[in-house]
């Protein structure tokens, strides 16, 4: 998928819808994990190939689209931890090495409402639009690392916010190069995900991540993933997703 289908792709429009409303505590498992910043670089897998579709749990759908499923076609980002520089001095440590996540462009199964969500992270409070959520953020093994202990999937919704046009470092397994950070494109819930008779609950419902486009240098690479959808040898361009672990405030539903 070129860069163009995929900036269609982030900025689809959602249709308002009813929102659900469910009690999140049985989505979840008890673990305490730190979060990651993500560094995520241009891909294009093959399709996936699934025996089951997916079904996706999170706190804006607790009822999962009322029973409804997902298919998930291909790999479109593979985002390593990075530790984050701001232009002030102020370094992030990536908390957890192993975890690496992959996003999957994902089948729009359900009609979104607009929803206004106030978030805080490390560049400050903003204030969000978030519409119809269309990526699946997948935990991912690269090449012969270990897995992580974190399972956490996310749903992410496109989203669109104020640009921050500030400046960091960023420092991963491939490479430091500075950045521009710029505007919100994803806002990711923790999610749970049953594929097939596997379900993977959430494990900490407190992380989530916002995803901002960004500019940084040229770069290429080949990096084999492997998830529980796929082990696939995937070609990696230049980086244009910063992911940052974000709290989220506040959500009403726009009028």
């Amino acid at each position: 998928m070129n860069r163009r289908v995929l900036s269609v792709s982030l900025l689809l429009v959602p249709i308002v819808f009813g929102l659900l409303v469910s009690s999140p505590g049985k989505l979840y498992s008890q673990t305490a994990a730190p979060p990651n910043h993500f560094k995520c670089y241009a891909t294009e897998g093959k399709p996936v190939d699934t025996t089951a579709a997916v079904s996706l749990r999170d706190q804006f759908d607790p009822a999962g689209t009322a029973g409804k499923e997902t298919k998930v076609f291909k790999a479109i980002r593979f985002c390593n931890p990075v530790e984050k520089t701001t232009e002030d001095g102020v370094v992030t440590h990536i908390a957890d090495p192993l975890l690496h996540l992959t996003l999957y462009l994902k089948a729009p199964t359900d009609l979104a409402p607009t929803r206004r969500v106030t978030v805080k992270n490390q560049f400050g409070r903003q204030r969000l639009n978030v519409y119809s959520p269309i990526i699946l953020a997948v935990p991912t093994q690269k090449n012969d690392e270990l897995p992580s202990n974190n399972k956490d999937h996310y749903k992410c919704y496109s989203a669109s916010g104020r640009s921050l046009n500030r400046a960091v470092r960023l420092e991963d397994q491939f490479i430091a190069a500075p950045a521009r950070v710029l505007r919100p494109r994803l806002f990711c819930n923790p999610t749970e995900k049953r594929h097939g008779d596997v379900t993977t609950p959430i494990q900490n419902p407190k992380n989530h991540l916002l995803c901002y486009t960004m500019e940084t240098t040229d770069f290429s690479a080949e990096a084999r993933a492997a998830n529980q959808f796929e082990d696939e040898l995937l070609t990696l361009a230049k980086p244009d997703l910063l992911c940052v672990p974000t709290e989220k405030l506040r959500v009403t539903l726009a009028p």
